[in-house]
């Protein structure tokens, strides 16, 4: 699952910016998208800890959300997953790379 995210040292592109830069590979690519297409709505759902996400002041979460709060937040995460999951299904088709910076 790391892949997803690629943000480690071992990854990082030094590039001299004012921004930081990190890659994953075809194959890491592939692999990615091997595991976004091995969660489904059930293996999402028991992963999916609201309790412990409001606990930690996880983004966007600020403390006074309810039940109502954590399942529009599931279907939004979801909806994402959705989307991720295309996304790397098409790079890995392709065979690329991809890289990934924050400005």
């Amino acid at each position: 699952m790391g892949y997803v995210v690629p943000i480690r040292d071992d990854q990082e592109i030094d590039c001299e910016l004012e921004f930081e830069a990190f890659y994953i590979t075809a194959r890491q690519v592939k692999d990615a998208a091997n595991f976004l297409n091995s969660l489904d709505d059930n293996a999402l759902k028991n992963m999916y800890d609201f309790q412990s996400m409001k606990e930690n002041a996880v983004y966007p979460l600020c403390g006074s959300e309810t039940e109502t709060d954590a399942e529009f937040l599931y279907e939004y995460i979801y909806s994402y997953l959705i989307k991720l999951r295309e996304y790397f299904n098409q790079i890995a088709e392709k065979g690329y790379a991809i890289i990934l910076y924050f400005s």
